[in-house]
């Protein structure tokens, strides 16, 4: 299993989580912010993620922190070698070519790495 796949998949289980403790449906979802149901499904199951602006939205509507997105459940330091990748200075070259060879297109992997640079440089913490 690739990274992509597993945080896809350990992101989808975490909102699912989140959403129905809120008591949202996936139909509340889309009156409230125009969101397809198609986009929240393929979420929850772990397909894929969606664009950065629209994951950070379904997020705040059920109540998930920014911060349990990369948490160690969904990210495990020692799989995959994420040390390595943490450690180094080209991380995006490094995350770039898992993602290539995982058959990801070129708008795909940008966004990826989009959405990691916006963790890195906004780290939300849970108050609670």
């Amino acid at each position: 299993m690739s990274i992509y796949e597993h945080i896809t998949r350990m992101i989808g289980e975490s909102f699912k989580n989140y959403r129905t403790n809120s008591k949202l449906s996936m139909r509340d979802i889309y009156k409230d912010e125009k969101i397809s149901i198609a986009t929240i499904s393929d979420l929850e199951n772990g397909k894929k993620l969606p664009r950065v602006e629209t994951l950070i939205t379904l997020l705040q509507k059920v109540g998930m922190p920014l911060d349990r997105v990369f948490n160690d459940k969904i990210l495990p330091i020692s799989s995959f070698g994420i040390v390595s990748v943490r450690a180094s200075r080209d991380w995006k070259h490094e995350i770039r070519n898992d993602l290539i060879e995982s058959k990801f297109l070129p708008n795909e992997i940008d966004e990826i790495i989009r959405y990691i640079d916006y963790i890195k440089a906004n780290r939300f913490t849970d108050k609670k």
